[in-house]
């Protein structure tokens, strides 16, 4: 039996050495793709699964997100028997809440014979994780800025309920104010009418308005 001669510098190896080296770095080459790709699947799912747990920005039953026109959401016709002649139209749509909350509103003013005269102004602030909503503040606040004649009470059977003010001036049989705010989940929404007309306006007329506002914007707004 023959001996293989020892190797020298220069000398090729034995056959099929080179193939499988290049084999071992091809494993090598793959083995390290595999393990990129999975971390970066890994961070794609990890970034979408972090996106889902982040807390909505209008946590409840209802958001402002698409409302351009408050207005819209409300019927400005209401007041026609009292005051027909529209002469103020005014919204406002603060989404990103960049004075103090998220907020949206819709002031009208209307006219009629007989100096008739009516505005009508609904508030709707929204609750986030940044800004909360109290209805005992919200009617501290009305009872500071209202006259000192207006007589408060309770709200019940509309959202988880909230508080009215009337005002009717003994000396005066043509005007009635009223005020009615109602917290439901996330929002709390304040209608403010002022009503001076021949036509009787009183406030069980009020009420039922307010009511009907108030509902409207609740339906549109809701999720």
């Amino acid at each position: 039996m023959g001996f293989a001669p020892a190797p020298y510098p220069g000398m090729p190896g034995p056959p099929g050495s080179r193939s499988n080296v290049g084999l071992i770095i091809g494993l090598v080459v793959a083995m390290v793709v595999v393990l990129v790709l999975t971390v970066v699947g890994i961070g794609v799912v990890a970034s979408r699964s972090g996106g889902d747990d982040e807390a909505d920005p209008w946590a409840g039953d209802y958001s402002p997100e698409g409302v351009t026109n408050t207005c819209h959401l409300v019927d400005t016709t209401v007041f026609d028997p009292w005051a027909p002649d529209q002469t103020e139209l005014v919204h406002h749509e603060d989404i990103a809440g960049q004075y103090g909350g998220p907020s949206i509103d819709c002031r009208t003013t209307n006219s009629g014979p007989n100096s008739a005269y009516v505005t009508f102004k609904i508030d709707v602030a929204f609750e986030t994780d940044l800004y909360g909503l109290e209805l005992d503040r919200a009617k501290r606040s009305d009872t500071e800025i209202l006259p000192d004649d207006y007589v408060f009470g309770s709200v019940t059977g509309l959202g988880e309920g909230g508080y009215y003010g009337v005002r009717n001036p003994p000396d005066s049989d043509r005007y009635l104010g009223y005020t009615m705010a109602i917290k439901d989940s996330n929002v709390l929404v304040d209608v403010d009418v002022a009503v001076i007309s021949d036509k009787a306006f009183d406030q069980a007329e009020a009420d039922r308005i307010c009511r009907y506002q108030i509902g409207k914007i609740l339906d549109n707004l809701r999720k």
